[in-house]
Parts: C-alpha cells; sequence; structure tokens
C-alpha cells in the first residue's frame, strides 16, 4: 500500500510478558505468544491486543481472504513483528487446502486472524522489552496499557475429574488399524489422536490455569488467545511450525519420537538414550523430514531446502523429543501465507504421504479436531513469520455454569509401533494439561 509509514519503536523497562500482558487478557481477541523462553528456542515473546480488524473465516478461500499487509518502508528494525496479521488455524483448514474430508464438531472457525497495529516485544536473550506501534502517539497509548505488577504464583488447582473420550481398547485397536493399512501399502505413518475433558473445580480463569501450566512445565512455544469471554485457547507447545525471516529464510522444525522424563538421572539419561538409539522413532521422524521437504519446495527456491540437523535430541520438562530442522529459501513473490498454505496441517502432526493420512486420521477419529494441530503465530508487514504447531494444547471453554479444558494428544503411528506403547505414549503428552487442570491422565 503507497505512503505506509515506518512503524515507532519504544524502549520500555523490562518486565514479565505474562505481567504486562494480564490487564489485557479479559479483551477479546487478546494474543500472548511464547511466554518465556526455553530449552530449544524461545527468544522472543509478544503481547497483541486490541485489533483494528478481525478476520474469521471458515472453507474454501478462508486463507485467501486474508486481506494484504502494508509494506514496512525504508530500513527495518532487527524485531520479528511490526504490525501484521496474528493469531490462529485450525486442522480444519486443511480440508480447504487438500482433498479430506470436514468433520463436525468445533465451534471454532478455520481461521481467527486479528490485524494488529501494535504489539510489545520481549527479547528474553537480552531482557530487552519495546513497544512498536505506526506512530508514537498510538505506541505510547498502547504501552501505557501494559501491566507491570508482578503476578502471584497460582494456587495449586483444586482436585478435578479427567474424562477419556476415547477407551483404551478403541485407541489401540485405531492403532492396530492403521499398521494394517501400512502393510497393505496404503500409507507410511499416520498421527492418531484420543480426546480428553476435565471439568474445573471452581472459577478457575483462563490466565490462572495458562499461568500454572508455564510454571510447571515451561515450553518455548506457548501462547493464549482469547477469541471471545466463554472462548480461549492456551497452549504450551513445544514445536515450532515454520518461521520466516524477513529476508526469506524459512526453518520448519518437525517432532517425531518421545520418551517420558524420570526424576532419577540415570534413569532419564537412559531414556534419552533409548530414544537416540530407536530406529522406529528415527524412521518417523525421518518420513516427515521428506513430507516437510517436499512441502517447502513448494514455495523455496530450487535447491535450497536443506536439512540442517536431524534427529536431535530436546528435553523438555515431562518429555524427551527428537526434533529435526529443515530450511529453505522462499521464491521470488512468495510470502509467509504462501508458505502456511503449502505446508499446513504440519506434517509431524498429519502423517505422510499427508493427504492419505489426513483422510485416515478423518475416519478413525470422526470428529473435527478444531485447534489442536492447528497452528498458532503471525505474519508481520516485513514478511518475517513464526507459528507454532498446537500440541499439548487446551480448550478453555464455559461448560454449563462451569469452565472445563477439552484437548487431546496423538503419536506417529508406524509399521512398528506397538498399541499399548503408543497409548501409554499419548497419556504421557497429556500429563502437563492435566496437571494445570487438576487431574491425574
Amino acid at each position: 500500500m503507497p505512503g505506509a509509514a515506518a512503524p515507532v519503536a519504544i524502549p520500555l523497562p523490562w518486565r514479565d510478558p505474562l505481567c504486562a500482558f494480564a490487564p489485557l487478557s479479559a479483551e477479546p481477541y487478546a494474543l500472548l505468544l511464547g511466554p518465556g523462553g526455553g530449552p530449544a528456542g524461545g527468544r522472543w515473546s509478544l503481547v497483541l491486543a486490541r485489533p483494528d480488524d478481525i478476520h474469521e473465516a471458515s472453507g474454501p478461500g478462508a486463507l485467501d481472504g486474508l486481506p494484504p499487509l502494508a509494506p514496512v518502508p525504508g530500513p527495518v528494525p532487527p524485531l520479528p513483528f511490526l504490525g501484521g496479521h496474528a493469531g490462529l488455524a485450525c486442522y480444519e483448514l486443511g480440508a480447504s487446502l487438500e482433498p479430506v474430508p470436514r468433520l463436525e464438531g468445533s465451534s471454532w472457525p478455520d481461521l481467527a486472524f486479528g490485524h494488529y497495529p501494535c504489539v510489545a516485544l520481549f527479547d528474553h536473550h537480552k531482557e530487552a522489552l519495546w513497544v512498536v506501534g505506526p506512530d508514537t502517539e498510538k505506541a505510547q497509548r498502547f504501552a501505557a496499557l501494559l501491566g507491570d505488577a508482578p503476578l502471584p504464583e497460582p494456587a495449586p488447582p483444586a482436585a478435578a475429574a479427567l474424562r477419556r473420550l476415547n477407551s483404551r481398547v478403541q485407541i489401540e485397536g485405531a492403532v492396530a488399524k492403521v499398521r494394517a493399512l501400512i502393510a497393505a501399502g496404503d500409507i507410511f505413518q499416520a498421527n492418531i489422536s484420543q480426546g480428553f475433558a476435565v471439568d474445573l473445580a471452581g472459577p478457575e480463569d483462563a490466565l490462572t490455569c495458562f499461568h500454572r501450566l508455564c510454571r510447571q512445565s515451561p515450553a518455548p512455544f506457548g501462547g493464549f488467545f482469547r477469541r471471545s469471554a466463554d472462548q480461549v485457547l492456551v497452549s504450551n507447545s513445544p514445536e515450532r511450525f515454520f518461521a520466516v525471516t524477513a529476508e526469506g529464510l524459512v526453518k520448519t522444525s518437525p517432532i517425531k519420537g518421545t520418551r517420558p522424563r524420570h526424576q532419577q538421572t540415570a534413569r532419564d539419561r537412559a531414556l534419552a538414550q533409548a530414544l537416540l538409539r530407536s530406529a522406529k522413532d528415527r524412521a518417523e521422524n525421518l518420513m516427515i523430514v521428506d513430507l516437510m521437504r517436499n512441502d517447502l519446495a513448494r514455495v523455496c527456491r530450487p535447491g535450497s531446502v536443506q536439512v540442517a540437523a536431524l534427529c536431535a535430541l530436546r528435553s523438555f520438562a515431562n518429555v524427551h523429543h527428537l526434533v529435526s530442522t529443515v530450511t529453505g529459501q522462499l521464491a521470488p513473490g512468495k510470502t509467509a501465507r504462501d508458505v502456511l498454505a503449502a505446508c499446513f496441517p504440519a506434517g509431524s502432526i498429519t502423517g505422510a504421504p499427508k493427504v492419505r493420512a489426513m483422510q485416515i486420521i478423518a475416519a478413525m477419529e470422526g470428529r473435527a479436531r478444531g485447534p489442536y494441530c492447528g497452528a498458532l503465530g503471525y505474519i508481520s508487514r516485513h514478511g518475517a513469520a513464526d507459528f507454532s504447531v498446537l500440541i499439548r494444547t487446551a480448550e478453555h471453554v464455559r461448560h454449563g455454569a462451569g469452565w472445563q479444558w477439552r484437548f487431546r494428544t496423538g503419536g506417529g503411528i508406524v509399521a512398528d509401533s506397538d498399541p499399548a506403547m503408543e497409548y501409554a505414549e499419548m497419556l504421557d503428552k497429556a500429563r502437563a494439561l492435566c496437571r494445570a487442570a487438576g487431574a491425574e491422565p
């Protein structure tokens, strides 16, 4: 758009991003991305609120309808977000991008994005804070909205009952069916999930639950997104979907391969080493690396897509993971929105080949996933973008007179998957969300 102004960046005293976000957290479209550092990244946190436009859409053309962004004139400051789009893409967006069934059962739109002219940016490496806005007046007004008082430590949750929406027999049966499809040559891998619901005890507000989750189980790509008074998303994801720099460098970091953590150091180390030696988990990871290479090749310069890291061990609060990194350089004329369209949903939560895996997931699960396995992140007007994969993610929604957490956990099924072990892995992945809600998996 001609005549667009250069953004203004105002430095502010350092504070915890969650403290800064707290006064805004009850507002519709309040969004916090990355509430802290972490063992695998998490340099930046973003506080976004009061968008000047909202784009909600479902079905064909949902992503195409996202309005274009005004470019940034002149030199660009070295900051990740200078105003632009941010929000949620639900798993069902994939049904408008690929020939897969659209399932019912989600109250979320495929896309829920706001256009945010202002942002608070927290650099955890330097403990530096800036507020960016289209002009000094608007940046200062936004800065005045931020909190600076430390938040009290969240109290332990009251005991709450967990409901498993799928039985052990159902999940182990689904794993066996996927293995049969693999043996028949129909597919290489599919990611099957199971559902959980927790009726929260007492008036547990979403921010307190999120605060507790972050304290108990820090992860590099957390997020809090309030769509409305009755519908909030809380995420504690360890996985980046993709990031794009202003210069067009794309990076995606698929996770495949999991072992639980252990309190005893020697046992914990043994579990990590077993994961590194596991031929099954390595094969699972390699399949998704190949899938992501193919997806990125659709929007990157020929020959630029490379595997920067393969099956690297990353240890989080509750689990060890194998994480790979694939990079590429955007082709001329391609943008972060093209990356989202080419790669969504992430291959690590579908399987390979992707379209057939998504068809099998739909047949096995029979219900919309909603935010789970979608993406949360931003696209800045200077071309940079960053999205997480929405795993370790719960919907905090009104349920009758109280509140409920709804979430899913899954696992990639390959030829030598053991149904009992896959079921146990899904429970390991549910542990952090259950604990934050006062339940036991």
